[in-house]
């Protein structure tokens, strides 16, 4: 019997059979882990596997690629403090959806696993859409494509880096971009300065623009579409927010194709 324990967020669950659930975790030392555990009986039990949850994981198996047994104890829970946010919950959704989709399980990803409790902490504050924008950043690097935002990539220089190059990722300068501006990327300053807040909503969509172009390609052609249709409900809610419409309850979605072109489509869905 193999058996060992570790910190980790839950991305989500599954039932599976009459009494049982797959629980889908990203544990700090072992990466994307799967485990079966029984559904528990007690109420004050029922949370246990909400997504968002840092838990202590403890995983028995016969052999290390069996599915094999979970028991969880929560850390910290955050759904329960987010349900008053709807974009809030949509960009824990988000990031979880990532988290499960891109990495193979059983490697470890420490510097995915740091930034999701970053982008977690965040939810506590404001400034947690930039958070969620820098841990895509930090996904894209782990996946092996990283940006290199550190100096522009026609002339070196580390100022006034104002574009990204859609086929290298590489940032380009405001003076070497000047006559392919509409080719290139914006660089929104918050990613390349983590104090930073973004300006405004075009900062922040620009963002989510930014690492949508390079996800598209990196990513297989099913867990895109999941993805930047999760991704789209959370630009809807952010939009809302944006606006001070709170007496939305049902209206658009935006794909990230929509918001490029500035196009809305009607879709009936809650959030």
């Amino acid at each position: 019997m193999i058996e060992w324990q570790d910190e980790a967020i839950v991305l989500g669950y599954k039932s599976f059979g009459e009494n049982k659930r797959i629980i889908f975790l990203l544990t700090n030392q072992y990466g994307r882990v799967n485990g079966l555990m029984r559904e528990p009986k007690s109420s004050k039990l029922q949370g246990l596997a909400q997504m968002g949850n840092r838990v202590i994981a403890t995983w028995k198996g016969r052999l290390e690629e069996h599915l094999g047994y979970l028991s969880l104890e929560v850390v910290e829970s955050f759904t329960g403090r987010l349900m008053g946010s709807a974009a809030k919950l949509l960009a824990l959704s988000s990031a979880s959806l990532l988290t499960h989709s891109v990495f193979p399980e059983r490697h470890p990803y420490p510097a995915v696993y740091e930034a999701f409790l970053l982008f977690l902490e965040s939810l506590k504050g404001e400034k947690w859409p930039e958070t969620y924008i820098h841990f895509e950043h930090k996904v894209l690097d782990e996946m092996g494509f990283g940006l290199k935002l550190d100096a522009c990539c026609v002339s070196g220089e580390t100022e006034n880096l104002f574009y990204v190059s859609p086929k290298t990722g590489r940032a380009v300068s405001e003076k070497a971009a000047s006559p392919y501006e509409e080719r290139l990327l914006r660089l929104p300053a918050f990613l390349l300065d983590e104090s930073l807040q973004a300006k405004d909503f075009e900062d922040l969509k620009n963002g989510f623009i930014l690492m949508d172009h390079f996800f598209k390609h990196q990513m297989t052609a099913s867990s895109y579409k999941k993805f930047t249709e999760a991704r789209g409900q959370l630009l809807r809610a952010l939009i809302k927010l944006e606006k001070g419409r709170n007496d939305f309850i049902k209206g658009t979605l935006l794909s990230l194709e929509e918001v490029k072109r500035g196009e809305v489509t009607e879709y009936t869905v809650e959030v």
